[in-house]
C-alpha cells in the first residue's frame, strides 16, 4: 500500500469520519503532531502517522525537558512521516534539544525536513544546525532557493536542554527562536507549496530515498518534545512552548483572495499572478489540447529525467551544491553531484514528428526559447524573471524538431516544462466511453477513493482540501456534511474506479461502472466545463489550471495546463492525455484550480467528464514507452541511495511503475533487466550466447566478447557523455569514481591513447574548478568523499602515464599531507586524526576525530609514490599509521586477527557502530585492505596478512594480486575456490564499488588449481550475459557515473596477472600491461594467466585470427633483473609449450618484451634468473610534454629529477628527421626525498627554420645509469 495511504487512509475509513475533517480535529490551536517522547517514540496527537516510518539506534532516558526524553546515537535513525503532520506553506516546528556531548567548532545538523522526491540529492526542504558560531536554520523554496537566518552564539552546555522553535509561511518569511525568544528572522516570500516526506533530528539524510546517520554526519544527541503546527505561531505563542505552558488556542489564518498578501501567493503559484496576461482564451465551444512529449531532454551530452516528469518537486538542472542560488551555499559543501560543471545553461528538448503550439513552464528560470529544425534556429519567445508560471501561445504551430531554453542565470530551475498543440476540436466520434458527472453534493468516502482522500489530507493544507467525486448515472451515494470555513480555489474532482467495494456494515454492493478488466486503453479525458457563475478576474476571465493526475502516482501529473473562460460561458475540452492502459484498482483524479475568489466545488456541480478510450493495441505504445522512461528515469535517480524499502516513495513509485509496465508487457525487455537489477534473488530473462566458432576453444571466443564489451562500455561514456572541458555529466567527484574503469582498458592495451587523453581531460577540469589545493581535497568531506574529490583520478592518471613527472609529483603533493592527516596518539600509535577534513582543516573533534576504514583510501597516492621510487617517507608515514591500526587486532576465530571499526585519536578507543555494515556507517577495513597488502609486499611483514586472512580466500576479491600464487596456497585454497564454484552467487550488479563477485573468484581459482576451462567458459559466459543484458542500462540508461559498471576484474586477472584497477583497490596488482600494433589487435588475442607472481610468470595466448599478432608486454609488479623467456606453440592445446624457443631478457617494471603470437594456441613462460637493481635504488629523471618551451630559436626543457636516489647531470637532446639539431646541459638533480619537486631549466639553441612538429626531445644521463624507467626520458612534439 502507498505510504500515504498507510498514513492516513485507514484511519478515516475505521472511523468513518472524513480524512479532511479527522485531520482537523482536536487542532484549536493548530497542533498537527505531538511527541512527548516520554515513555516511547509514538506521538500522543498526530494528524497523519504517529508511529516513526524510521527508528534505530535511538533510547528513552529519563532526564528530559519535560519529563522523558529520546537520545539519539551519532548513527542513529529517527524520522516522523510529514504527510498531514507538516506542511510546506506554512508552519512551525517546536522541539527541546541537547547536546550530550561537548559543541565545538564542528558544524552539524540538529533537526532536518525532506521532500519525498527532488532532484537535490538530500531532498532537503528544512534544516537547523550548530553553525560552529551559532545557528543557521532555512526553508528550500520551490526553485532551490533557501530563506536562511542566522546568528551567534555560545555552545550550548552539553548537559543544558535548549528549545529551538521555526516558524514560517510563505507569504511572510521565516523565524528561528531560541529558548522562546526570537533569534533571528527575515521577512520574505517565496513559494514554498512542495509535498514533504519525513522529519527527524539530525541525520545525513531525510528524503525519500534514503533515511540515514552516516559519513561524517554521524552526530547524535537529545530530543524532546516534538510538536508541529500548521501555521506561522506567534512569539507569544512559541514562548509558552518553550516554557511548558499551554499554547494560547489560536489557529491557523484565513485566507481571504480579497486580501493582496493571499492573492499574490496564491496567482503567483498558477501563473495567474500578471492581470494583463491570462492564460490563453478557450474561444472555441470544444477545444483539443494534447500533450506533445519530447522524446529525451539534454543538458549538454546528458540525458536529463527531471523537469519534464510530471513531478513538481523535480527540476531542471540538477542542484549545485557550490551554488549561485540565493541562500543554497553553507558550511555543508557537498560535491557537485550528476551535474555538469558547465550545465546548467540550456536544455534541449528533442520532440516527435508532430504539430505544437504552446510551452507551459513552470519554475524560476527566465531565458529564450528557441525552435532547432533541419539546421535552422528561429528564436519564439522570451522567457522572463521574476515567474513561477508562464504560457508561450504560438501564432501558427510547429512540427518536430527540436526546443532549446537558454538559462540566462546557470542553475536556476525549470520544475516543469510541458509542449502541447491546442486546436478548436473534440473527442474521437465513436470511441468508447464512461461518462460521468460531478455531484458537489455527494460524499467523497468511498473506498476506492480511501488512498486519494488519504493523499489530499496529506499533501493539501485545509483550506485546499475541497473535494468532490463524479458519479454516473445510478450509482450509489451519500450526502456529504457541510463544509465549514472557507477554502481556496481549488477543487479536487475523483472518479472512483470501482463501486463493489464496501466497507464492513455497508449496503450491500450492487451496482458497477469503471474501467476494471477493460480491453480498452484512455486515449484522453473530456472535461465539460459548465457556465460558470465565478467573478471574472482577468480583463473578463476566469482564469484556470485543470491537471490529471497519473493514476500510480498522485504527485505526478498526466497533463498540467492553463486555460481561461468567460463567465456564464460553457466550455468543452478534450484532454488528450497520453495514453494509458488503466489499472483497475487506480481511481481517476483532476485538480482543478481558479484565480477567482468565489470559484468552489459548488461551481463545478453538473460538469460532466468522460474517459473516452482507444483499442488497447493502439494505447499501448504510448503506455509502454512512458513507463519505460519512469522506470529507467527512477533509477538512474535513486541508483546512488538503492532503496529497497515500500515506506520510501522514491521506492514505491518504481516498483508501481515497473509492475504497471510488466501488466500492460509482460516480456517487456526494459521493465525485466531493471526488475532484475533491484532483484538479484530473481533470475534475468532468457539470454541466448553466441555459438561457439569451431576450432576455436570456447575460453577463447569468450574472453574476446567479454572483453570487447567492456570496451564498449568504455567507448560509449566517452563518445556520448564526455564533454571537452573533461566532464561526464556525474560531477567531476562522481566521474572520478568511473574512471577506475579506465585504466584496465588501456593497460590490457585497448586504445590507451585515447583513454589517456580522456583521463588527463578529466583531471585537468579537476585542478581547473579547484577540487584539489595542496594535494588534498579543497572541501571539507568525509574519509571516502574527500578522497572521491579527485585524489582517486590523481592515481588513475599516473596508472597510466607511469613515470610522468606532472603524475609523480602531484602523487607527491598529496603523499606531503600525510604527516597532517596521520599522527602518534598519547598512546604511542599512529592513526588519522579525523574523518572530515580539507585541505585547509582537520576536524578534531567528537565523532570526527576518529579513524575508519576508509582513511586509508587516501593513501592511494602514496602506494603508488613508494611503488615508482621507494619514498621512504612516504613508506613510512603507510607502515607506521598500519602498525598502529594492528596495535589494536585481536585474534579471529580461525586465522588472522579482527580490527575495530573506529579509533578516536585522542582516546585511543575502539567503536563499534551498530546498524548495516558498509562505508556509509564506517564499518569494515575498507580502503586499509589494500594498504595492508602493500605493508606486506614492501616489507615482506606476514603480520599485515593478519586482518586479510579472516574469511579468504573468498573475501580476498578486494585484493589485486594473485594472492594464491604470491602466498604460495594453491593446495590449500585450490579445492576451497572448487568446491565454491559450484555454489550460488550471492553478489548483486548493483553494488557499483563493493567488493565484487565471489563466485567469479572461485570459479577462476578453481581454473587455476585444476586447469579446467570450463570454469572459465561459465565465468566469461556469465559476464557476457549480465554485460549484454546490462549494457542499455549501464550507458543509455544515464545513470549516475558512479553508479555504472561493466566489470573488468575477471578479464584483467586472465590478462594482465592480476587487477590493476577498479574502485577502492589502492595497490595495483597487475604484473605487466600490453600494448598492440594494430588498434584491433587486442581483441584478436585471448590471454591467460594461470601463474602470475613477481618472479615467475606463466602465459597461455591464443591468436583468432589467421595471421601473427605482434604484441609488447610491459612489465609492471616484477622483479627487476635478467629473465629467461621460453615460448612456443601448443598445438594440442594441453597448456605446454610443443617445442619452447628460450632466450635471456632484461624485464622489469617498465621494462618491454616483444611477442609475436601464432595463431592458435601459444605458451610462454618468464622465470627470474637474476635480480638486478632495484628501482629504490636507482636514479631517475623524466619530462612531459608541457615541459618543453620553444620561443624563437630558443628551447626551454624543465627536467624532474624523481629517482629514489639522485641523479647525476645529463643532456637534452633535439632532434628532427632522424638528425641532431641542438642539445643544452642540466645539473644534477636531487632525489625528491622531501616529497617537493626537484627540477631543472635545460636552454637549446635551435636551427633557423627548425620545425615546429615531429621534433625528438630526450634526455640522457652522464654515465647511462640504470634509472626507474627510460620510457619518460623523451617527448615528441605535436
Amino acid at each position: 500500500m502507498m505510504l500515504r495511504t498507510l498514513l492516513l487512509a485507514s484511519a478515516a475509513l475505521v472511523s468513518g469520519a472524513p480524512v479532511a475533517a479527522q485531520a482537523d480535529s482536536g487542532a484549536e490551536a493548530g497542533l498537527l503532531f505531538s511527541a512527548p517522547l516520554d515513555t516511547g517514540f509514538e506521538a500522543e496527537r498526530g494528524a497523519g502517522e504517529a508511529r516513526p516510518l524510521f527508528l534505530e539506534n535511538v533510547d528513552l532516558v529519563a532526564d528530559g525537558a519535560q519529563g522523558g526524553a529520546a537520545r539519539a546515537a551519532d548513527n542513529q535513525i529517527l524520522a516522523w512521516g510529514a504527510a498531514g503532520n507538516l506542511y510546506a506553506q506554512r508552519g512551525t516546528l517546536s522541539f527541546f534539544w541537547r547536546s550530550h556531548q561537548p559543541i565545538g567548532r564542528r558544524q552539524f545538523v540538529i533537526f532536518r525536513v525532506g521532500y519525498p522526491d527532488h532532484t537535490s540529492w538530500d531532498m532537503t526542504f528544512l534544516r537547523l544546525d550548530w553553525n560552529g558560531h551559532g545557528f543557521d536554520a532555512f526553508v528550500t523554496d520551490a526553485n532551490l532557493a533557501r530563506v536562511r537566518v542566522s546568528f551567534d552564539a555560545p555552545a550550548p552546555d552539553k548537559d543544558r536542554w535548549t528549545h529551538f522553535a521555526l516558524a514560517w509561511d510563505e507569504a511572510k518569511g521565516l523565524v528561528l527562536y531560541v529558548n522562546g525568544r526570537p533569534a533571528a528572522r527575515r521577512m520574505q516570500a517565496a513559494v514554498l507549496d512542495n509535498a514533504l516526506y519525513a522529519f527527524g533530528p539530525h541525520s545525513r539524510i531525510i528524503s525519500g530515498y534514503q533515511v540515514q546517520s552516516a559519513y561524517d554526519y554521524q552526530r547524535g544527541g537529545d530530543i524532546d518534545a516534538v510538536s508541529t503546527f500548521d501555521h506561522m505561531l506567534g512569539d507569544a505563542e512559541v514562548l509558552a512552548l518553550a516554557e511548558g505552558r499551554t499554547t494560547p488556542g489560536t489557529a491557523a489564518p484565513v485566507r481571504d483572495l480579497g486580501q493582496a498578501a493571499w492573492r499574490d501567493e496564491w496567482r503567483l503559484r498558477y501563473g495567474f499572478n500578471r492581470p494583463a496576461d491570462p492564460p490563453p482564451y478557450l474561444s472555441a465551444a470544444s477545444t483539443r489540447i494534447a500533450t506533445v512529449r519530447p522524446e529525451e531532454a539534454r543538458d549538454l551530452k546528458a540525458r536529463f529525467w527531471r523537469g519534464n516528469d510530471g513531478v513538481r518537486e523535480t527540476t531542471w538542472p540538477g542542484v549545485y551544491n557550490r551554488s549561485r542560488l540565493a541562500g543554497r551555499s553553507d558550511y555543508f559543501v557537498l560535491p557537485d553531484w550528476n551535474v555538469y560543471s558547465e550545465g546548467g545553461k540550456a536544455l534541449t528538448l528533442s520532440l516527435p514528428d508532430r504539430a505544437w503550439n504552446r510551452i507551459e513552464i513552470q519554475g524560476a528560470a527566465d531565458g529564450a526559447l528557441t525552435a532547432l529544425k533541419d539546421g535552422h534556429e528561429t528564436r519564439i519567445g522570451v522567457r522572463p524573471p521574476g515567474q513561477e508560471r508562464t504560457v508561450l501561445q504560438l501564432a501558427e504551430p510547429r512540427t518536430g524538431g527540436a526546443l532549446r531554453f537558454e538559462n540566462r542565470l546557470q542553475e536556476t530551475p525549470i520544475r516543469e516544462i510541458g509542449l502541447f498543440m491546442v486546436e478548436p476540436g473534440a473527442a474521437p466520434a465513436g470511441a468508447t466511453r464512461l461518462n460521468y458527472v460531478v455531484e458537489a453534493g455527494a460524499g467523497v468516502d468511498y473506498p476506492a477513493l480511501a488512498e486519494l482522500n488519504g493523499y489530499i489530507a496529506g499533501r493539501f493544507v485545509a483550506d485546499e482540501r475541497q473535494t468532490v467525486v463524479a458519479l454516473p448515472a445510478g450509482a450509489p451515494r451519500k450526502a456529504r456534511a457541510a463544509r465549514a470555513g472557507r477554502s481556496m480555489p481549488l477543487v479536487h474532482v475523483l472518479i472512483p474506479a470501482d463501486f463493489r467495494a464496501v466497507a464492513p456494515g455497508d449496503p450491500v454492493a450492487r451496482f458497477s461502472y469503471g474501467w476494471t478488466n477493460m480491453a480498452e486503453g484512455l486515449d484522453g479525458i473530456e472535461l465539460r466545463i459548465p457556465a460558470l457563475r465565478a467573478t471574472a478576474t482577468h480583463g473578463g476571465l476566469i482564469p484556470l489550471n485543470v491537471r490529471i493526475k497519473d493514476p500510480l502516482w498522485p504527485d505526478r501529473d498526466l497533463i498540467d495546463v492553463n486555460v481561461s473562460v468567460k463567465p456564464g460561458e460553457a466550455r468543452t475540452l478534450f484532454l488528450d492525455t497520453r495514453d494509458r492502459l488503466l489499472p483497475g484498482d487506480r481511481s481517476v483524479y483532476l485538480q482543478i484550480a481558479s484565480a477567482s475568489p468565489d470559484f468552489d466545488a459548488a461551481a463545478l456541480d453538473g460538469a460532466g467528464i468522460s474517459l473516452v478510450f482507444k483499442p488497447r493495441e493502439a494505447a499501448l505504445a504510448e503506455h509502454v514507452a512512458d513507463r519505460e522512461e519512469q522506470v529507467r528515469g527512477a533509477l538512474a535517480q535513486f541508483v546512488e541511495e538503492q532503496p529497497n524499502n515500500k515506506l520510501l516513495p522514491v521506492y514505491e513509485q518504481f516498483e508501481r511503475d515497473v509492475t504497471d509496465l510488466l501488466r500492460a508487457d509482460p516480456d517487456n525487455r526494459v521493465g525485466r533487466i531493471y526488475w532484475a537489477e533491484q532483484n538479484g534473488d530473481q533470475p534475468p530473462p532468457p539470454f541466448t550466447q553466441s555459438a561457439p566458432t569451431p576450432g576455436v576453444p570456447l575460453w577463447a571466443q569468450r574472453q574476446i566478447e567479454d572483453l570487447k564489451l567492456a570496451r564498449h562500455f568504455v567507448d560509449w561514456w566517452i563518445d556520448h557523455r564526455q564533454i571537452p572541458e573533461g566532464g561526464f555529466g556525474g560531477g567531476l567527484s562522481d566521474d572520478s569514481d568511473l574512471l577506475h574503469q579506465w585504466p584496465p582498458i588501456a593497460l590490457m592495451g585497448l586504445e590507451p591513447e585515447r583513454i589517456r587523453a580522456s583521463v588527463g581531460a578529466t583531471l585537468d577540469a579537476i585542478y581547473r574548478s579547484g577540487m584539489i589545493t595542496n594535494g588534498l581535497n579543497t572541501i571539507r568531506a568525509d574519509e571516502l568523499h574527500s578522497y572521491e574529490e579527485g585524489i582517486n583520478t590523481v592515481a588513475q592518471y599516473a596508472l597510466l602515464n607511469w613515470g610522468s613527472p606532472r603524475a609523480i609529483e602531484q602523487l607527491m603533493a598529496t603523499a606531503r599531507r600525510y604527516d597532517d592527516l596521520t599522527e602518534v596518539n598519547p598512546a604511542g600509535h599512529r592513526h588519522f586524526v579525523s574523518n572530515s577534513f580539507a585541505a585547509g582543516d582537520m576536524w578534531r573533534e567528537g565523532p570526527w576525530q576518529r579513524q575508519k576504514g576508509n582513511n586509508f583510501l587516501m593513501f592511494h597516492p602514496g602506494v603508488l609514490l613508494v611503488q615508482w621510487n621507494g619514498s621512504p617517507r612516504t613508506r613510512a608515514s603507510i607502515v607506521q599509521t598500519l602498525d598502529g591500526f594492528l596495535a589494536h587486532a585481536r585474534p579471529a576465530e580461525g586465522e588472522g586477527v579482527t580490527l575495530p571499526s573506529q579509533i578516536d585519536w585522542p582516546s585511543d578507543a575502539e567503536f563499534e557502530p551498530g546498524g548495516p555494515a558498509g562505508n556509509t556507517a564506517g564499518l569494515g577495513l575498507g580502503g586499509s585492505t589494500s594498504a595492508f597488502w602493500a605493508a606486506y609486499r614492501w616489507t615482506g611483514e606476514r603480520k599485515y596478512l593478519g586482518p586479510l586472512l579472516p574469511g579468504a580466500p573468498r573475501n580476498l576479491v578486494g585484493l589485486g594480486p594473485d594472492v594464491m600464487t604470491e602466498l604460495g596456497q594453491r593446495e590449500t585454497w585450490g579445492p576451497i575456490f572448487e568446491k565454491a564454484a559450484s555454489e550460488p552467487s550471492t553478489y548483486r550488479q548493483s553494488n557499483t564499488g563493493g567488493p565484487g563477485s565471489s563466485l567469479a573468484l572461485a570459479r577462476f581459482g578453481a581454473w587455476q588449481t585444476s586447469g579446467d576451462k570450463s570454469y572459465l567458459e561459465q565465468l566469461y559466459s556469465a559476464e557476457i550475459q549480465s554485460a549484454s543484458q546490462r549494457m542499455s542500462m549501464m550507458t543509455e540508461g544515464e545513470l549516475w557515473t558512479d553508479r555504472v559498471q561493466i566489470p573488468s576484474e575477471i578479464l584483467q586477472r586472465s590478462r594482465l596477472g592480476g587487477v590493476a584497477s577498479r574502485r577502492g583497490q589502492i595497490f595495483p596488482g597487475n604484473r605487466v600491461s600490453w600494448r598492440f600494433s594494430g588498434p584491433d589487435s587486442a581483441e584478436s588475442v585471448a590471454l591467460l594467466f594461470p601463474e602470475a607472481s613477481g618472479s615467475k610468470l606463466r602465459l597461455i595466448a591464443y591468436n583468432l585470427t589467421g595471421v601473427p599478432v605482434e604484441a609488447t608486454m610491459v612489465g609492471a609488479d616484477v622483479v627487476p633483473g635478467r629473465w629467461t623467456l621460453a615460448e612456443g606453440r601448443d598445438a594440442n592445446q594441453d597448456d605446454r609449450a610443443d617445442a619452447p624457443r628460450s632466450s635471456i631478457v632484461r624485464f622489469g617494471p617498465g621494462e618491454e618484451t616483444r611477442l609475436s603470437l601464432p595463431p592458435g594456441q601459444s605458451v610462454i613462460e618468464l622465470d627470474l634468473v637474476e635480480a638486478g637493481q632495484p628501482s629504490w635504488t636507482r636514479p631517475d629523471v623524466g619530462i612531459d610534454p608541457e615541459d618543453v618551451r620553444v620561443s624563437g630559436n630558443r628551447m626551454r626543457v624543465t627536467v624532474h629529477g624523481l629517482g629514489a636516489i639522485a641523479s647525476p647531470a645529463g643532456q637534452v637532446i633535439v632532434e628532427a628527421g632522424g638528425r641532431e639539431i641542438g642539445r643544452g646541459r642540466f645539473p644534477a638533480l636531487s632525489a625528491p626525498d622531501d616529497l617537493r619537486p626537484k627540477t631543472a631549466v635545460a636552454t637549446i639553441g635551435l636551427p633557423r627554420g627548425a620545425p615546429a612538429a615531429g621534433v625528438r626531445v630526450r634526455l640522457s644521463l652522464d654515465g647511462q645509469p640504470a634509472e626507474i624507467s627510460r620510457t619518460n626520458n623523451e617527448v615528441v612534439l605535436k
